[in-house]
């Protein structure tokens, strides 16, 4: 498999390469005409940008392999389904991490310039970064009545969120291609197959939460007179736990049924 994940970063390196010069040179050029002003839009917009872009590139790495002749050389190698598949979602995380922290490695340098320009020197970042340090740290420290369990189950939680999405998107492109492979407009049919997995997925998870009572009275943390948070404290562990039993069972089986349909009922 990782050699599949080193093809598949040979193949999209030249293209996010791209991507990286595209960013810096748009980001020197709008700072050196329209100043400093410009940064806070740019940081907005660049996420935007960042994730229609990471989608379209979610659904082409696996759409192109099926749907082209360039492609079908990979699934002509000694490799089953079920690796060509998971190399392909491994890959598609790491370019999202790789984004990700190039998006905060933009952000960090940019309100850097910003902050000398206000106050003549870094303070003003910095005092911002202590003060994220300090909240991070009460956030840990249990002082909002969140503890670093309850983060770390959050965080599972959005993985396997995360993991299944892209499963749809790759199992529904697998189906149009092997059981509807003669059916006209693809794209068209791939996205309504893509509907209804998640429409079924979401039937699925609103069962799971009846099933196991998570219809429970939310707890309320009083950080300030102003603000509060309220999330369900005291079943956080139960609730979570089962979501991501639930998100880990259903992301087995997409897996499965896609690595079949491409190692028995592919069309290329």
């Amino acid at each position: 498999m990782l050699k599949l994940i080193k093809y598949e970063f040979i193949k999209k390196s030249k293209l996010l390469l791209i991507l990286l010069i595209s960013a810096i040179l748009a980001n020197i050029g709008l700072v050196l005409a329209y100043g400093t002003e410009v940064i806070p839009i740019f940081l907005s917009i660049a996420p935007v940008i960042l994730v229609v872009l990471y989608l379209f590139e979610l659904i082409m790495t696996y759409s192109e392999d099926l749907n082209k002749k360039t492609g079908y050389m990979l699934f002509m190698t000694p490799n089953s389904g079920y690796k060509i598949l998971g190399s392909k979602l491994i890959t598609i995380f790491l370019e999202g991490i790789l984004l990700l922290t190039s998006y905060f490695i933009f952000s960090v340098i940019n309100l850097s310039v910003m902050a000398y320009k206000m106050a003549g020197d870094f303070s003003f970042i910095g005092d911002a970064m202590r003060e994220i340090v300090d909240a991070f740290n009460k956030l840990l420290s249990g002082t909002l009545g969140i503890n670093i369990g309850d983060l770390g189950l959050i965080f599972i939680l959005l993985l396997t969120i995360s993991i299944i999405f892209v499963l749809t998107v790759y199992t529904a492109i697998t189906i149009r291609k092997s059981i509807f492979s003669n059916a006209k407009f693809g794209g068209v049919l791939s996205f309504i197959i893509f509907v209804i997995l998640n429409i079924v997925y979401g039937k699925l998870a609103d069962l799971i939460g009846h099933i196991f009572n998570f219809q429970n009275v939310t707890v309320t943390t009083q950080i300030s007179a102003n603000v509060a948070v309220s999330y369900p404290s005291a079943h956080m562990f139960k609730i979570f736990t089962v979501l991501i039993i639930f998100n880990c069972i259903t992301a087995s089986i997409l897996m499965l049924c896609s690595g079949y349909l491409i190692e028995k009922k592919i069309n290329l």
